[in-house]
C-alpha cells in the first residue's frame, strides 16, 4: 500500500541535487561565465547543498576538500546545461500558453485520482504549491518543445530517437519473456485484533471468540456477514476482502497458510503477531510473462524516454561547442 503521493512533472529533463540557499555563504564570486551570462558561486552552492551535506566530517580534511570539488563541478556542470536550454529557449522565442500548462496540471491530478483539495494537500507535502508546480511545469515544457525543434531541424538527431520494432521485441525478449509465473490468491479474512500489551487472559477470550466464529462459518453461515460483525481489520467493511496478493505480500505465516488452502477453502484459526485470524481462500490464479502487445506501448514509451535523453546530450554536447564557456571554479 503506498504511504505517500509523490507527484512528478512529465518531462523532467535535468536531475538535480535539490537544496535551499545555504545559511551562511562563502564570498560569492562567478564559477562560470556562458556566452555573456555568469553563474555565481553562491548558485553552486546552493545547487549542492544537498549534496555537500552529505559528505562526512570525519574524512581527512584533503579527501573532504576534494570530494566537495566534484559535487561542485557536477553541480556546475548542471546549471552550465540548464543555462545553454534557457539561452536557446529565447534565442528560439519558444513559448508555453496558460491553457497548456493548465492541461498538464490537470493531467497529473487525474493521473494520481485526486480532487482539487486532495492534489493541493500532496503538492504541500512535497514542499511545493500550485504556482510552483505550474512554474515548473512552463520551463519543463519549454524545454521539450526547444529538443522537438531540434530534431525537426536535425535528420541526423531525429534517427537517434526513433524506436524500431526490432527495439521492442529485444526489449521485451530481455525484460518480460524470461519471467517465471507467479501465483497469486484473492483470500479474505476475520481478525480477532490482540494487542501486543494484551495479558493472556485478554488472548484467550480472542482465541475463544476466533474458535466460535470460525464453528458457525462451518456450519454455513456467510463469510463476509460474520466478518462484517466480527473482524478487527479495516477489511471488514468489505467483508474482509483482502483482494488479490502474491507470495511476500504479507506475513509469512498468513501467507503460507493461505498459499496452503485451495479455492473456498477455510482456514483453522490462525495466530499471528496481529491476534487470530481465519483465513478462507476465495481464488487463485498463476501469471506468466505478459503478452507483448499487452506491454507493446510501455516498452515504446520507455525507449522513446532513453532515445530522447541520449539525442539531449548529444545535441548538448554540439552546443557547448558552439558557445564560449569559462569555468573559473
Amino acid at each position: 500500500m503506498k504511504t505517500t503521493v509523490r507527484i512528478c512533472v512529465t518531462v523532467l529533463i535535468f536531475s538535480t541535487l535539490a537544496g535551499s540557499a545555504a545559511g551562511g555563504r562563502l564570498l560569492d564570486r562567478i564559477a562560470a561565465v556562458v556566452d555573456n551570462e555568469v553563474i555565481l558561486l553562491s548558485e553552486v552552492d546552493e545547487r549542492a547543498r544537498a549534496a555537500l551535506a552529505e559528505i562526512p566530517d570525519s574524512l581527512p580534511k584533503a579527501q573532504r576538500q576534494e570530494k566537495k570539488r566534484k559535487v561542485r563541478l557536477h553541480a556546475l556542470e548542471q546549471l552550465i546545461e540548464e543555462k545553454l536550454i534557457e539561452q536557446k529557449i529565447r534565442e528560439h522565442h519558444i513559448e508555453v500558453s496558460d491553457e497548456e500548462v493548465e492541461r498538464q496540471v490537470e493531467w497529473l491530478r487525474q493521473r494520481n485520482n485526486m480532487d482539487e483539495k486532495q492534489f493541493r494537500e500532496a503538492l504541500a507535502l512535497e514542499g511545493q504549491t500550485i504556482d510552483t508546480l505550474k512554474k515548473q511545469i512552463r520551463h519543463n515544457l519549454q524545454q521539450q518543445k526547444l529538443i522537438e525543434l531540434q530534431l525537426r531541424e536535425n535528420p541526423r538527431l531525429r534517427a537517434q530517437v526513433q524506436v524500431s520494432e526490432r527495439d521492442i521485441r529485444s526489449y521485451y525478449e530481455a525484460h518480460y519473456a524470461t519471467e517465471k509465473a507467479s501465483e497469486k490468491i484473492h483470500a479474505r479474512h476475520i481478525l480477532f485484533l490482540v494487542p501486543p500489551d494484551a495479558s493472556e487472559q485478554k488472548r484467550q477470550e480472542a482465541r475463544k471468540k476466533a474458535l466460535e466464529v470460525l464453528g458457525r462459518l462451518r456450519a454455513g453461515e456467510d463469510f463476509a456477514e460474520l466478518a462484517r460483525k466480527f473482524s478487527d481489520d479495516p477489511s471488514a467493511s468489505v467483508g474482509g476482502d483482502l483482494g488479490w496478493f502474491g507470495r511476500g505480500d504479507m506475513m509469512e505465516k498468513f501467507e503460507r497458510i493461505a498459499f496452503s488452502l485451495e479455492p473456498g477453502q477455510i482456514s483453522d484459526v490462525v495466530e499471528t503477531k496481529l491476534g487470530f485470524h481465519i483465513i478462507q481462500v476465495m481464488e487463485k490464479k498463476s501469471e506468466g510473462p505478459p503478452p507483448l502487445e499487452k506491454v507493446r506501448k510501455e516498452i515504446q514509451a520507455r525507449l522513446a524516454r532513453e532515445k530522447f535523453q541520449q539525442a539531449l546530450g548529444i545535441w548538448l554536447k554540439q552546443v557547448r561547442e558552439e558557445t564560449f564557456i569559462d569555468i573559473k571554479l
